[in-house]
């Protein structure tokens, strides 16, 4: 294809954009949703996968940072506590009551200044993230494939706060387990650095990239056949179809299972 043949292909797929809170599993966080064409796509993604129309067999790894939603939170959530109300209410409108009953903000109605953003980032977290996968992947819908869901609850290392930026730096200085560090983690970019890191650092760095080594492999993260380090003394993992729908909540203090909101 010519360069202005690509461009006219791409201006029409941008006209036949549809509405963002319709088109993925995170509404807000990023502006971009799927392109619905009718022959590759014929529904949403997550329409699909509620319908069990994507692979409903097929085992699914799925993680969350605890904080997902705290870098997005400054921007919208410090303010007057209306500005708050208000884009709840832009958001849900007539269910925006129920919606800030469970995420108030945490000062009086007429305070001059409140900073709202601990609940505003928890209910980023839950919006964009866990309760889009959990409705997607609910047993009614999709009761055959395995699922681990995990709920990573560390912060990144404090040696990376010399290479960090803004917000970034923040959720570092802080201890915050901020939007994507689970990435970083097990593809191990400390490591790659040549970043000074803790033995405790290091040992949750390993054991999340043999994990996800794991599932990539076999499609079970406990299952190490064809790990080229071998069995390893990891605590067992739980399907969310075998546990009532708990997650994993694994951390460099430790792991547990436990249902998560």
């Amino acid at each position: 294809l010519s360069v202005s043949e690509i461009q006219q292909a791409a201006s029409d797929l941008r006209h036949r954009l549809t509405p963002l809170q319709d088109g993925k599993f995170t509404p807000i966080a990023e502006p971009w949703p799927p392109v619905i064409d009718g022959e590759v796509l014929t529904d949403f993604p997550l329409r699909l996968l509620e319908r069990g129309e994507i692979r409903p067999n097929t085992p699914v790894v799925y993680g969350v940072m605890e904080k997902e939603g705290f870098v997005f939170a400054p921007d919208f959530a410090v303010g007057a506590p209306q500005r708050y109300r208000k884009m709840m209410e832009k958001i849900y409108g007539d269910s925006s009551d129920l919606i800030l009953s469970a995420y108030p903000p945490p000062c009086e109605h007429d305070a001059p200044i409140c900073d709202s953003s601990s609940q505003f980032a928890a209910w980023m977290t839950d919006y964009s993230w866990t309760c889009s996968f959990q409705a997607a992947m609910s047993p009614a819908i999709r009761p055959t494939n395995p699922i681990y869901g995990f709920l990573w609850n560390s912060p990144l290392p404090q040696t990376f706060n010399r290479t960090a930026m803004g917000i970034f730096r923040k959720c570092i200085n802080e201890e915050i387990p901020c939007h994507c560090w689970e990435t970083i983690t097990y593809f191990g970019n400390a490591i790659r650095r040549g970043l000074e890191l803790t033995r405790a650092e290091e040992n949750y760095i390993e054991k999340t990239q043999n994990y996800l080594g794991n599932f990539i492999r076999t499609g079970n993260p406990n299952d190490f056949t064809g790990n080229p380090n071998g069995s390893m003394d990891f605590e067992e993992l739980v399907n969310m179809r075998d546990s009532d729908g708990k997650m994993n909540i694994v951390g460099i203090n430790g792991q547990s299972t436990d249902h998560y909101r």
